[in-house]
């Protein structure tokens, strides 16, 4: 958290010759308030926002096919869990299909259960909205969980 912190405070100061331009020693403030830091000069003010360093794990479950409802994540990087109970799994499978809210034709992440009833995926997507597209084939029931990376 504080390395955090700390690049922002570097951000805010890298952001302050711009500001003053290239003027004659105008008075700057840096204000650093968790989670923000606003920069002002006499003509300028800017705020730089942080998103949250995490989120609470988001779950889904569900049985046959399904369109989640959207929801948000605000890491770079997050983890996909996956599990579905079958009697039998050498004849079914669970497809998952990740995209961004609003899309509908590109994903940005895939994944194909094949013979497995359980797993974990990375996801590099970044921070956004997104929604699942859940496809399945003889399985009774399925749960999906999103949550940060550690």
């Amino acid at each position: 958290m504080k390395i955090r912190a700390l690049l922002v405070i570097m951000l805010a100061a890298m952001m302050i010759p711009i500001l003053v331009g290239c003027g004659t020693g105008a008075t700057i403030t840096v204000t650093v308030t968790a989670p923000t830091v606003t920069v002002t000069s006499p003509a300028t003010t800017v705020t730089i926002t942080k998103l949250p360093a995490s989120f609470a794990p988001i779950t889904f479950t569900g049985s046959g096919d399904m369109t989640t409802p959207p929801f948000a994540v605000t890491t770079s990087e997050w983890i996909i869990d996956w599990s579905y109970t079958t009697e039998d799994s050498n004849y079914s499978s669970l497809y998952i299909y990740i995209y961004p809210r609003g899309e509908t034709s590109s994903y940005v992440t895939r994944i194909d259960s094949g013979e497995v009833t359980h797993g974990t995926s990375y996801c590099y997507a970044g921070p956004g909205e997104y929604y699942i597209e859940v496809l399945e084939a003889n399985t009774q029931n399925w749960t999906i969980t999103i949550r940060p990376a550690s």
